[in-house]
């Protein structure tokens, strides 16, 4: 959910992680998802954090380039005057601003769905 986000805050209080633990679930990515990732994790740590499915603390994450900001007091409400910018960009535009168009050639999406949603759908 965080990468879907225009602002990626996280607070600084101590316990709190946060990471992609897909893989470490069995899971593969869909595609538009890993599309997701590789547009907002930056390269050199994209295949560390997928691969090795860990939960970050804040610092850690923002080294690792998946935070904007770690959050030390409470953040402007939404209705203050910081945010009237962004709200009044269209939501399809923030996203490609912000982590870049999420196509994925159909014949990808089609393969996922034939070879990964029976597994995540069967009782084992």
């Amino acid at each position: 959910m965080t990468l879907c986000c225009d602002v990626r805050v996280m607070t600084a209080r101590e316990g709190v992680r946060i990471g992609l633990n897909e893989v470490a679930l069995g899971l593969r990515f869909p595609p538009r998802t890993y599309k997701m990732c590789a547009n907002r994790v930056p390269g050199p740590s994209l295949a560390r954090v997928l691969l090795e499915a860990d939960l970050y603390s804040a610092s850690r994450r923002g080294r690792l380039g998946l935070i904007d900001v770690i959050a030390r007091r409470t953040m402007p409400s939404r209705g203050s005057r910081s945010s009237r910018p962004i709200r009044a960009t269209p939501m399809r535009q923030r996203s490609e601003l912000f982590a870049g168009p999420l196509a994925v050639p159909e014949e990808e999406q089609q393969r996922f769905v034939r070879e990964v949603v029976p597994t995540w759908a069967s009782p084992e």
